[in-house]
């Protein structure tokens, strides 16, 4: 897992220097010395190029930082996300874009990645269904508290998987989807309800109301089937 956490790592970086190279951008300073990863992200994005990765590919390069000067070891679960999810597919997309190269057209890696990225969806899947059977469950059974964390956590774990790298806060992911139309405005008002109510019994003694509960799961399957994704 460390050495393909740092491979990944490396082959990003390399990539990051022959686009800035392919730019125009000097990647050997005076010293004779390579720019750095920082720096290189730095000088591409003044040259026009968009980098949404970057929450992402800062991880991965953390995590090769813990484990080269630390020696960390990222479990499996980790490591695969790191390699797959982030590394290849930012160098698939940067390459096709920046470079005008397809990267699938000389490996038979990406017959596996496929496999690997349908196990993922349907385990992440399993994680969503998951939190909706413990809603209705808790629902069903006036337990009204369960109800509204369960949904919340759901639409959490779903929203994570389905909006684009760059949106950062359940809020802003649920306004992308009023915009293109995936979802209407009277949900994205019903799920800051559902957010002030989660707080609420989430952070104190307070106790959410069956009402409040049905709010909480009705919230949860209008995100869950209004939105068009891979994941459902």
């Amino acid at each position: 897992m460390r050495f393909a956490v740092t491979h990944a790592d490396n082959a990003v970086e390399l990539i990051l220097k022959e686009i800035s190279r392919y730019k125009g951008i000097r990647i050997i300073d005076k010293r004779g010395q390579s720019i750095g990863y920082y720096d290189c992200i730095s000088k591409l994005q003044n040259k026009g190029v968009s980098i949404p990765e970057i929450p992402d590919i800062d991880l991965l390069h953390t995590e090769r930082n813990s484990i080269y000067h630390l020696g960390s070891q990222p479990d499996k679960h980790r490591a695969e996300w790191l390699t797959f999810d982030v590394a290849l597919s930012f160098i698939k997309r940067i390459c096709k874009e920046e470079l005008g190269y397809d990267i699938t057209t000389f490996s038979k890696t990406f017959d596996r990645l496929a496999l690997l990225n349908a196990e993922i969806l349907a385990r992440r899947k399993a994680i969503v269904e998951k939190y909706l059977s413990e809603a209705v469950w808790a629902y069903d059974n006036h337990m009204d508290n369960e109800c509204v964390i369960s949904s919340y956590a759901g639409i959490e774990a779903y929203l994570g998987n389905a909006i684009p790298v760059d949106i950062r806060s359940n809020v802003h992911m649920m306004q992308k989807l009023v915009e293109d139309n995936l979802i209407t405005q009277e949900t994205l008002n019903n799920f800051m309800k559902l957010r002030e109510v989660r707080n609420r019994v989430a952070h104190s003694v307070s106790n959410a109301t069956h009402k409040e509960a049905e709010l909480a799961l009705s919230t949860f399957k209008e995100i869950l089937y209004g939105i068009n994704s891979m994941l459902m």
